[in-house]
């Protein structure tokens, strides 16, 4: 259950819990896949000829993230999710190579289909001459979780799986011993998580010795070992 006090601001989102017949699980009000991608789309689209700061607002009611710099020239609001022209794609590169981003124009998409999955509304997405924001509207502290109790979300992995079902991590696993040269975004989209969740699940099957990772990121490959 979340707990806030009415009619004042909040400064920060809250943690429920959801029991789905097994362990008791925390679960953020608003998908951290979507917070996560709304920054990494401010940080890589903001105009930086202009001054002023990319401004994360938490209110009671939603959460805004601001940054400057209006769409690029010739995109419109209904062409995002779909199309994609960075404005600044020598940083755009970067976090590509960094693997902070996957492919280009993806970002509200993922970011739309993870409130989906959480039971929330599309963004607000608005734009003016100087700047651009996203918004996540928030459900009320009696409502944010109890749709996510009723579904799943997020990591299989996280909830066990039923007899005789794979695990989040024998599906990668498989999916590296059929081509060990798929990427993150391949397994991604193979297993229908976010690039985020596999990630975790790759990390921890390196610290367990399950895979290893022959070669440098884009051009290397992975060897299962158990």
């Amino acid at each position: 259950m979340l707990h806030r006090h009415n009619g004042v601001p909040s400064g920060a989102l809250e943690y429920g819990v959801v029991i789905r017949g097994g362990p008791r699980e925390e679960v953020l009000e608003l998908p951290e896949d979507a917070l996560r991608e709304a920054i990494l789309n401010a940080l890589a689209h903001r105009d930086y000829r202009l001054t002023g700061a990319i401004q994360v607002h938490v209110f009671f009611d939603r959460v805004e993230i601001l940054n400057p710099g209006s769409l690029v020239s010739g995109l419109k609001i209904e062409d995002l999710g779909h199309v994609s022209r960075p404005r600044n794609p020598l940083l755009f590169g970067l976090m590509d190579r960094m693997e902070l981003v996957e492919n280009v124009g993806s970002g509200i998409k993922r970011i739309r289909d993870a409130l989906q999955e959480y039971g929330l509304r599309p963004p607000l997405i608005r734009t003016a001459e100087t700047w651009f924001s996203i918004t996540f509207r928030r459900k009320k502290s009696d409502e944010a979780i109890e749709s996510l109790s009723r579904k799943g979300i997020g990591e299989p992995a996280r909830r066990g799986s039923p007899k005789g079902s794979p695990t989040t991590r024998e599906r990668i696993l498989a999916a590296m011993a059929r081509n060990p040269r798929i990427t993150i975004a391949g397994v991604a989209a193979e297993l229908g998580i976010s690039g985020t969740a596999v990630k975790k699940h790759i990390h921890a099957l390196k610290e367990s010795g399950e895979i290893q990772r022959m070669g440098s990121d884009r051009e290397g490959r992975w060897k299962v070992t158990k």
